[in-house]
């Protein structure tokens, strides 16, 4: 498995020296399919490479920093996304991530295609995933609202607070 972050900068061949996993990463179909995939329970902004990363770890992959001399890539420019904002549950995703890795990923998605377009070196395929159900939603905001605009606390206090909203609201219950 590959992953190539280090590679990714606004300069073509300018690696950058950041440890950690993310931006660009290769897996053979035997691996990505061993590692069961990405979560399907991350929306919103953060820690969905960490859980992936994880997931690698778990199944005894190496990471492999690819030489810089082979290949490289250059960043499309972009702004930050407003749209997508930081999710608040993502420190309580991650902390679950091992435990939920064989049930979590390609063994439970659900998608429906848009389209599929074959090209001559790749082929490029639109799916619709679906979105968060209201009542994941709502804990979001209410947990974004309790923390204000602080970006982090720890998996304590999230675990903490998520127990109490549980117990008060009952706002993940079934849907209806």
């Amino acid at each position: 498995m590959r992953y190539d972050l280090g590679l990714c900068s606004p300069v073509p061949y300018e690696a950058t020296k950041v440890e950690v996993f993310g931006g660009v990463s290769i897996f053979t179909r035997e691996q990505f399919l061993s590692v069961n995939g990405f979560s399907n329970l991350y929306w919103g902004w953060g820690a969905e490479d960490d859980d992936l990363f994880l997931r690698t770890w778990r199944k005894g992959y190496k990471v492999d920093r690819t030489d810089t001399e082979k290949c490289s890539f250059r960043m499309i420019s972009h702004s930050h996304d407003r749209d997508n904002p930081m999710s608040a549950m993502r420190y309580l995703l991650l902390k679950q991530s091992l435990q939920r890795q064989n049930e979590d990923g390609l063994s439970s998605l659900r998608y429906r295609l848009i389209s599929k377009t074959r090209g001559r070196v790749f082929t490029n395929v639109t799916v619709d995933v679906g979105g968060p159900t209201p009542k994941f939603i709502e804990l979001m905001r209410s947990m974004r609202a309790e923390f204000g605009k602080e970006r982090l606390f720890s998996c304590f206090d999230a675990l903490l607070w998520l127990y109490h909203k549980l117990a008060e609201d009952d706002v993940v219950g079934n849907d209806e």
